[in-house]
């Protein structure tokens, strides 16, 4: 318990697909798994009013085949507030195990977040678990915090939306942030349809959390698509074994990178936008000229699918084609798929930020709004 009041303050990142908790002051989020509820399947009411709630955290994951499991998040966005409040029910009570009303919380948003979020967060947070103060800060801000910078661009890639976003002297540039619906959701869901497609396996024979691996140990982003094309007649330059919890095995080869080209040519899964390379060049030239130095020097990659083996790579490949009078520098943490989590650590951690924070006696003298004023 000794420990628990040394960290007074809670981070709490309830992604499209994933789950960061934790105490400030720590390295890394104590507590990480999916952003998914389970419900039993019924067909009464008052039974599904009654019924358990189940989370796939960590250490448990039930296989009842009549459950059913419901995103809390999806774009970056909450979808079902019944199951944000459960989610954090269950982070306070059955993971950390502590009383909120003892426990400064943060919670980040996306970056293009809505008054909705702020005051729906605020409201459950302040009334239905009696925090004592909370403070909502946006995603990418507290990213490049987590590279101790205060000027820099941050690429943000989660699990259901990916950003560009220009930050000057801990400003966010709003006019500047662009947004690409390409993230690890869509690359998982892209390689498991390429894999049916090629043969590799029935449509019934993976689960997406199965195909979420795959993605994760084995696929890449290439330097160049074509030459990788044209090497695959080398013998065994690609090719990687797989075995499935079901013992079915196969080998993959080309789907290691095509499954998540997607995210550089979103015309590979039928979306007309740009891809990410020129998504970052697109975001920096709407900054002031005089600034586009500096953010060039400082991209800095965040979020789970940034961790993709080769999108550093590219992006300094295609941003020095675009910009060649520029010099390209990007920065990539090893745990930068917690970026957004370290960050509010170390915000959380920093002297004279009152400002950001609101205590519930503002909560009940001016309302949910006292949020929009606190960011």
């Amino acid at each position: 318990m000794e420990k628990q009041q040394e960290k007074n303050k809670i981070i709490i990142d309830i992604g499209s697909e994933f789950v960061k908790a934790g105490f400030s002051g720590e390295e890394k989020p104590e507590f990480f798994f999916q952003s998914k509820i389970g419900k039993i399947e019924t067909n009464s009411i008052m039974d599904e009013l009654n019924s358990k709630k189940f989370f796939k955290n960590n250490l448990i994951e039930n296989k009842e085949e009549n459950i059913i499991w419901e995103n809390v998040v999806e774009r970056g966005h909450v979808i079902n507030w019944d199951n944000w409040e459960q989610m954090i029910s269950y982070i306070f009570y059955s993971e950390f195990k502590v009383d909120p009303l003892e426990y400064p919380v943060l919670v980040p948003e996306t970056m293009l977040g809505t008054r909705n979020f702020r005051e729906k967060s605020s409201q459950i947070l302040f009334e239905t678990f009696n925090v004592p103060k909370m403070s909502i800060m946006i995603q990418s801000v507290l990213s490049l915090i987590s590279y101790q910078k205060t000027t820099g661009f941050v690429i943000e890639i989660g699990g259901g939306v990916t950003y560009a976003v220009p930050i000057y002297e801990n400003y966010v540039l709003p006019h500047a942030v662009l947004r690409l619906d390409i993230a690890g959701y869509d690359l998982t869901r892209n390689l498991r349809d390429i894999l049916i497609k090629d043969g590799k396996i029935e449509s019934n024979e993976i689960t997406f959390e199965e195909a979420r691996n795959i993605k994760e140990k084995f696929c890449y982003v290439s330097f160049d698509p074509q030459e990788d094309l044209q090497a695959l007649n080398q013998p065994n330059s690609f090719s990687r074994d797989i075995t499935l919890d079901n013992g079915r095995t196969f080998s993959i080869d080309q789907q290691r990178f095509l499954s998540v080209e997607p995210l550089f040519d979103p015309s590979l899964i039928g979306m007309n936008s740009v891809g990410l390379s020129h998504l970052c060049s697109n975001s920096i030239l709407k900054c002031d000229q005089e600034i586009q130095k500096d953010l060039f020097k400082n991209i800095v990659l965040a979020g789970g699918s940034s961790v993709l083996d080769g999108v550093e790579t590219r992006l300094i490949k295609d941003l020095t084609f675009l910009h060649s009078d520029q010099e390209i520098k990007i920065f990539s943490n090893p745990q930068r798929d917690f970026s957004c989590w370290i960050g509010g650590s170390i915000f959380c951690s920093l002297p004279n930020t009152d400002f950001y924070w609101a205590t519930e006696e503002e909560y009940q003298e001016s309302g949910p709004s006292l949020l929009m004023r606190k960011i």
